[in-house]
């Protein structure tokens, strides 16, 4: 470019490949030294030079794009140049185009940039946008409540890993937890969803194992101071507790049981299994029914009866040597024992027992290995 401040100067330009020009401002397509001479309307000139360069050097362009899943449905396309002031054009499937460094895109695949220079020189770069709309592989798993494990805890996997767990079930239940513990029987819900965004469900059950507490309960049979006990327990139980009412206990299922003396004796039984305990109590009635075995009984009076303590007993019968007296309270333990004297086969005998509480006392006689029990009643 040729510039003067005096009016109707005239310009000749020479230079590289025998370039010749009269034009203020000509256009060349070589590099090298030209040289301008201005003539003045005196007949004046000034020669000054112009260096003409070659700048023929692209820039430097990236291209950097993503992957669409199931959280983003569009990528952000980056273009990058070495050159300030450079222009940008990116071609892509479906016919995409645009003049954005930084465009958004919708498809997937290759994506091309051309970064054009503020010289002209071009250079390219090319990106893919990828699609990841796997959903994560999962596993959920529940248990069984019973008496003994009131509390389940789900249990929840993933593939790959760093999803996040989203349970929701009975009574309103819901957790992020991976393995959160529950206590209500139903189906719980697991909603995994993976680092792309995207989701799978899957369910687990926990159900209640049907065992119940047991229902306890028994019959019995006894033949004179022996009594068989019978369970007859509902529900399974696996344990057994008895107590027969006169201080003695078994944890048989169904024992066996010789009292002492006849009367009537609470029995309590205490069933119980897994789920807890039950109990059933009955009481019962011991009856010694030996008039007819006694051979030296012939004749039998106890009075008065009920009474206060004392009481008259008369005996008439065959004579025994000794007529072992006994008598005995509920629970079969003796309050008072004597040997009476039968040898003329006849007793006649008062007896006072004004000092022991009110209650049902059993008088037992035995001799020649045979017994008999005759209730007594004291107020």
């Amino acid at each position: 470019m040729g510039s003067s401040n005096t009016p109707g100067v005239t310009y000749s330009w020479t230079g590289p490949g025998n370039f010749m020009s009269t034009q203020q401002n000509p256009s060349v397509s070589l590099t090298g030294v030209y040289t301008l001479t201005i003539t003045a309307p005196n007949g004046c000139t000034a020669i000054d030079i112009a260096i003409v360069g070659v700048d023929n050097t692209a820039p430097v362009a990236t291209a950097t794009g993503g992957t669409i899943n199931c959280n983003n449905n569009n990528v952000h396309l980056m273009a990058t140049s070495s050159v300030a002031g450079s222009s940008f054009l990116w071609t892509g499937p479906n016919n995409f185009m645009s003049s954005e460094a930084s465009p958004f895109v919708t498809a997937i695949g290759t994506y091309t940039v051309t970064v054009t220079g503020p010289n002209g020189c071009t250079a390219t770069a090319s990106t893919s946008v990828n699609l990841d709309n796997t959903a994560p592989a999962i596993t959920a798993a529940g248990g069984t409540l019973d008496c003994n494990t009131p509390s389940v805890q789900l249990a929840a996997t993933s593939n790959p890993a760093g999803s996040s767990f989203s349970w929701t079930g009975p009574n309103n239940f819901m957790s992020s937890e991976q393995n959160p513990t529950v206590f209500g029987v139903g189906t719980y819900n697991l909603t995994v969803t993976g680092s792309n965004g995207c989701t799978a469900t899957a369910s687990a059950v926990v159900d209640m194992d049907d065992t119940v507490t047991p229902v306890a309960g028994f019959t019995f049979t006894s033949d004179q101071l022996s009594v068989t006990f019978s369970d007859n327990s509902t529900n399974n139980p696996t344990s057994w507790s008895w107590d027969f009412g006169d201080g003695q206990l078994s944890t048989q299922q169904s024992p066996a049981h010789t009292y002492n003396a006849p009367g009537e004796y609470q029995v309590t039984l205490v069933a119980t299994n897994d789920c807890g305990s039950n109990t059933y109590q009955e009481t019962i009635t011991v009856i010694v029914d030996g008039v007819n075995e006694v051979l030296w009984f012939n004749e039998f009076t106890l009075a008065p009866n009920p009474n206060n303590g004392r009481f008259t007993l008369n005996i008439k019968g065959q004579p025994v040597n000794a007529l072992d007296f006994k008598l005995l309270n509920v629970l079969g333990q003796i309050e008072y024992s004597e040997t009476l004297d039968m040898r003329t086969g006849n007793l006649n005998r008062v007896f006072e027992f004004n000092r022991l509480p009110s209650g049902i006392y059993f008088v037992r006689l035995a001799a020649e290995g045979k017994a008999y029990y005759h209730k007594v009643i004291i107020e």
